[in-house]
């Protein structure tokens, strides 16, 4: 499912599963994308790779934004643990980031800064 959220087109149909799928479908795709998403940044599909993706940071968006507050939680600590590595890459990763910022007030760290909520 992670390779499909790097394909133009596999993003697309991806969201909209998150978005209009049953709500068991829901949490099971929102749990592989979570869950399977390695913070290894030499996975293919490792979270720091999907959140640099043009396509597949829509996906990360989407997610953040479907997901329960306790999925929500943990993919955001998730996303966190890679974010000072890759903070201003690209126009994908201020995407997610800014994401974060503005609508749930998660402040993502500059490289190398201290992150209060990993402690």
């Amino acid at each position: 499912m992670l390779q499909l959220a790097t394909l133009k087109y596999g993003s697309n149909v991806l969201e909209k599963c998150i978005k209009y799928s049953s709500p068991d479908l829901k949490t099971e795709i929102l749990d592989e994308v979570i869950n399977k998403s390695s913070v290894d940044g030499d996975s293919p599909f490792s979270l720091m790779q999907l959140i640099r993706n043009n396509f597949a940071n829509f996906v990360v968006q989407k997610v953040l934004d479907e997901a329960s507050e306790e999925q929500r939680n943990k993919f955001i600590k998730k996303i966190l643990t890679v974010a000072p590595q890759i903070r201003s890459q690209n126009k994908a990763c201020r995407h997610v980031f800014d994401h974060l910022e503005k609508k749930y007030g998660v402040r993502v760290p500059q490289r190398g800064a201290n992150n209060p909520i990993l402690k």
